[in-house]
């Protein structure tokens, strides 16, 4: 049975291969599933044993630990199952679906290729809650089918946009009301779900969102920042603080079922969202036709004579008649939706010349490597992207776009310079250079950009006159910020006026230098103390550092925010910073710190009581915990009785010295403990490992494999309850 079916050719499909009633063993213990299926998830697990498994709904990635009996393969869920049952409010009789991608080549991995519903005894698969598939019509609507779908969602949406509203309220500047639109008015809400339901019951502004949905097809995916973007470059939303408003609407959209979220990466603090199959009932047609929202595949004709011309238009492919664009001289949106093809490498010259009044210009993902000068002509364009592309060098004539506020120039590789007149874009407020920026400089006077508000990386260039200093007056800066190449950083004077404390919006920073660049490692000390964040920040990387010690603000328990810490390749570091009293801090990632010989008590910081005799708990909401390559890491010593009260995993990779762990029979909540290529290490820590270890995975690790042996190890009693034991990639306990 088809789960799902993609709306374009080339969609992949799902299939259903396996469905299972429940019993009271499955929902109170483990899944078990028969030895007919277990071979679809014994090709999907990953090197850890474990598979991830998506909602084929909501897209919500759920992982799951597996284990295979010896004797016939039949494959058990184990960890992360019984929460997933929890959050499901699964019980004994309802039924869960796996679904797998078809038509996948033979070379493909199942990987990330699974899905799960869940099913009430009333339900049948692939029904529970997923609207009906509809097609567009050549003229990229919707069809009119599944009304009640429709309506059902359309009274969450209003629903969830008073309750939306009602947080705003709270949230912005602590005013008792927020302003709202004139023409936000409300009806009586005493009808049936199917029954006729017009848009007066949600503003003009979410309406307006709403139906902007309808320019990307079903599964397109976008992340959060541009959705909010474009419905503020287009006007959709006039209230006092509008940003706060469409951020209420997008989580109200994907409560509704409109969009769901299809990826996180919580390094970069992006969230994308798949956009659903929705309909549009007969009734709001003539509504949906007069906001001019529409998906055209741009044929040699467009649109229909008898029709307004639409002012947004998303175009599947490349026009094979560039002259179609004349036909649209009010169109104010020109989006050319990614994963289409496009052949497209340079645009004419006159491309841009019917094209006056856009404001909002989208290549992303095409193949496109220039841009002509002619683009200075769009007076009123807002926002351009150009990533994912081959664009090789901007023009000049980019300065003259003083409307200009959103440019996205996202891992563009052959971009390694801006033109010198970027710096004349005044209304600029977003600049976004992506996670890999391939820039070798900032053009001279970035500074005059004062109303920036993002800006994803600043490197540090003096050569080419992009002098840490032009980050003075950039006081507006918000979310994420690389501060890169900083072995170019020459004075203090230099970081002191740059003023990174004062940078109040940041929450996610990133110290750079490059790594095979010759350090000053006293200068690299004095830097970086005067690049201490302010301390609302959540997320902190430190990336080939040169000093011999790092900051003291980095352990400052001030940093109440702070949920996430990098340090990588920090080699001079000989002694770890007091982490220990960050009291968010939930993941910490050390990699590649070579100087580093023991690991102690000075790790945990300041254990002394409170007041009240209780203690003090080191770490206490660290969730995830990695060493990797610590080359020259010999022991790690104990640190005292009260530490990692809320640690799930420890991770311990490549650390050819070490020979001691600590004990970690206090760790309650263990779950996961993996350690592989440290060869000198003899045994497991003091101890047996907690009962609420789940899984324990040992890779090239001769002396300590020796030591758990199932016969003769003298370590077996420590982890003879755990009921997944790998070593080296072999199950060798099935309790």
């Amino acid at each position: 049975m088809e789960g799902s079916e993609g709306q374009q050719e080339g969609i992949q499909k799902t299939e259903q291969f396996f469905c299972k009633k429940l019993t009271e063993n499955d929902v109170l213990r483990s899944l078990s599933v028969p030895e007919s299926h277990s071979d679809v998830f014994f090709e999907a697990q990953d090197e850890n044993g474990e598979v991830a498994v998506f909602d084929l709904h909501s897209g919500e990635e759920w992982r799951f630990c597996l284990r295979f009996s010896k004797s016939n393969r039949k494959c058990t869920f184990l960890n992360g199952w019984l929460q997933y049952v929890k959050t499901k409010d699964l019980v004994a009789g309802h039924s869960v679906v796996f679904h797998r991608r078809v038509g996948l080549e033979s070379t493909e991995k199942l990987h990330h290729q699974l899905f799960i519903e869940c099913i009430a005894k009333s339900q049948r698969p692939s029904e529970s809650g997923k609207p009906e598939s509809s097609s567009s019509n050549r003229s990229g609507r919707r069809n009119t089918r599944n009304s009640r779908a429709f309506h059902a969602m359309l009274d969450c949406l209003h629903t969830l946009e008073d309750n939306m509203h009602l947080f705003v309220r709270e949230k912005c500047m602590n005013q008792s009301r927020l302003p709202v639109s004139q023409n936000k008015s409300r009806v009586s809400r005493n009808y049936k779900s199917d029954s006729l339901i017009n848009f007066s019951q949600i503003s003009a502004e979410c309406e307006n969102c709403f139906l902007y949905l309808s320019l990307f097809p079903k599964d397109y995916e976008i992340d959060r920042d541009t959705l909010v973007q474009l419905w503020l470059v287009a006007g959709l939303i006039k209230e006092p603080f509008a940003h706060d408003i469409a951020v209420a609407y997008l989580e109200a959209l994907q409560y509704s079922g409109c969009i769901s979220c299809s990826m996180e990466d919580q390094r970069i603090g992006k969230v994308w969202y798949k956009v659903n199959e929705f309909t549009i009932s007969s009734f709001f047609s003539k509504r949906f036709n007069h906001n001019h929202l529409r998906v055209d595949k741009m044929g040699d004709a467009i649109i229909d004579r008898s029709q307004k011309p639409p002012d947004h238009v998303a175009v599947q492919g490349w026009p094979q008649n560039l002259g179609v664009l004349k036909t649209l001289p009010w169109m104010t949106t020109l989006w050319f939706l990614r994963g289409y093809e496009s052949h497209i490498e340079c645009l004419p010259y006159n491309f841009f010349m019917s094209l006056r009044v856009l404001k909002v210009l989208c290549f992303n993902g095409t193949k496109l490597s220039e841009i002509p000068s002619s683009i200075a002509i769009l007076n009123s364009l807002v926002y351009l992207d150009l990533s994912e592309t081959l664009i090789k060098y901007l023009p000049e004539t980019i300065g003259r776009l003083q409307n200009l506020q959103i440019l996205k120039l996202q891992n563009c590789p052959h971009l390694v310079t801006l033109p010198k007149n970027t710096t004349k874009l005044t209304s600029l407020e977003h600049l976004d250079l992506g996670t890999h920026c391939y820039l070798d400089s900032m053009p001279s006077g970035m500074g005059a950009l004062s109303r920036l508000r993002t800006l994803s990386e600043f490197p540090v260039s003096p050569k080419y006159g992009c002098s840490i200093t032009e980050l003075k007056n950039l006081e507006d800066l918000q979310g994420s910020l690389c501060l890169s190449r900083l072995q170019n950083v020459s004075s203090l004077a230099e970081v002191d006026q740059a003023n990174v404390r004062q940078k109040k919006g940041l929450s996610r920073l990133e110290l750079r230098w490059s790594p095979r660049q010759q350090k000053d490692s006293k200068l690299d000390d004095e830097i970086i103390a005067y690049l201490e964040p302010y301390s609302y920040l959540t997320h902190l990387r430190i990336l080939y550092y040169g000093g011999s010690a790092f900051p003291s603000w980095i352990a400052n328990p001030s940093f109440k925010n702070l949920v996430s810490i990098t340090l990588f390749k920090c080699e001079q570091c000989q002694l770890l910073p007091s982490l220990g009293q960050l009291l968010s801090l939930e993941s910490l990632n050390l990699n590649g710190l070579s100087g580093v010989k023991v690991i102690d008590l000075d790790f945990c910081g300041d254990n002394t009581p409170s007041g009240d005799g209780t203690p003090n708990v080191a770490f206490p909401k660290l969730q995830n915990f990695a060493l990797t390559s610590m080359l020259n890491l010999e022991e790690w010593r104990d640190m005292g009785e009260f530490y990692f009260s809320s640690l799930h995993k420890l991770a311990i990779k490549d650390c050819p010295k070490l020979a001691s762990l600590c004990s970690l029979s206090n760790v309650l909540s263990l779950q996961v403990l993996e350690i592989s290529y440290c060869p000198l290490l003899p045994s497991l820590p003091m101890g047996p490992l907690p009962a609420s270890v789940g899984k324990l995975l040992i890779e090239d690790c001769p002396l300590l494999k020796s030591s758990c042996s199932e016969l003769h190890g003298q370590d077996w009693y420590k982890m003879e309850h755990i009921p997944s034991i790998w070593i080296d990639y072999e199950e060798i306990s099935a309790p």
